[in-house]
């Protein structure tokens, strides 16, 4: 009874210490794919799942549209946080969202479903939409489209 007392006392301080240890002093993953860059402090398998599942929905966007999508002028960055890490970056109300800039497009997720769910495409095709021209669409379309 003592051993599974310690042991699961030794968990819970584990996991304390991971939810308090500072967002930089936390190691990171980082991936790179012919057309993305992914970063998270969550495990290697999830940010090499979410390059797999990014990779595979742009390969579907190009044979469904029968385009070749246009290489991006600047990297795309995705950063793959975790619920505590978002909390500091987060738009209210949302889980995830896309930031385009001079420099570099970036897609934050907070939400750890973000893999297995929509969130992630939803995020990319507004960089498809900002990326394949100069036109400023009204949010109600940039919305409804994406």
């Amino acid at each position: 009874m003592r051993r599974v007392w310690a042991l699961t006392l030794a968990a819970a301080l584990t996991c304390l210490g991971c939810a308090t240890t500072p967002l930089h002093q936390r190691p990171w993953v980082e991936v790179r794919t012919a057309h993305f860059e992914i970063l998270s402090p969550r495990p290697a398998s999830e940010a090499l799942a979410l390059a797999r599942s990014l990779e595979l929905f742009r390969s579907v966007v190009e044979l469904v549209t029968g385009a070749p999508i246009r290489a991006s002028r600047v990297p795309l960055r995705v950063y793959a946080l975790d619920r505590a890490a978002y909390r500091r970056f987060q738009v209210p109300g949302a889980s995830g969202y896309f930031f385009p800039s001079p420099r570099q497009s970036t897609i934050v997720l907070g939400d750890p479903r973000a893999i297995g769910n929509d969130l992630v495409r939803h995020e990319y095709v507004h960089f498809l939409l900002h990326n394949e021209g100069r036109y400023a669409y009204p949010p109600w379309y940039d919305e409804g489209f994406a």
